[in-house]
């Protein structure tokens, strides 16, 4: 009866590791097909963080050309808004994960120079699998502060 059991799990971990290597070697293929040399999910999630990088950087520019006509108008300055301070804050806090971000997007790509396009997809396979967890747990960071920033954002534009 033990070795029946001991046979079950050893049966079961090796359908496991054959179902991890499958799907390691589909994401290697789809590497390795790439243009851009990364997953496609990839692609589409470094958009998304240039976009959002770039709305932080007109809403920064934005409050320093608010901040500069302040100082030029003696008369009359006004204190910003409670919603202007924390979609500051909220743009403030972006900027790191944002550069994280792009910098582990950046260092999961296949050098368009790569000599050894194979052994880079392979090798960009293992890191895309290291690096997963660490990706989405930023990933989800940026969603829930861009939604909190677009939120901010709208309510300033409606008062």
């Amino acid at each position: 009866m033990a070795e029946a059991l001991a046979g079950l799990g050893l049966a079961a971990n090796i359908a496991q590791f054959v179902g991890l290597s499958m799907q390691l070697l589909l994401q290697g293929k789809e590497i390795y097909d790439s243009i851009s040399g990364t997953r496609e999910e990839y692609d589409e999630l470094e958009l998304m963080v240039t976009q959002t990088q770039s709305l932080i950087e007109d809403i920064i520019q934005a409050d320093q050309d608010v901040q500069n006509a302040a100082n030029t108008l003696t008369a009359r300055t006004q204190l910003p808004s409670r919603l202007e301070r924390e979609i500051r804050q909220l743009a403030t806090q972006c900027h790191p994960i944002l550069d994280r971000l792009l910098g582990m997007l950046s260092d999961l790509k296949i050098p368009k120079d790569a000599r050894f396009r194979t052994w880079q997809a392979v090798k960009q396979t293992f890191r895309h699998a290291g690096k997963k967890k660490d990706l989405q747990e930023l990933k989800e960071r940026l969603f829930d502060l861009d939604l909190q920033l677009r939120n901010r954002i709208s309510l300033l534009l409606q008062v």
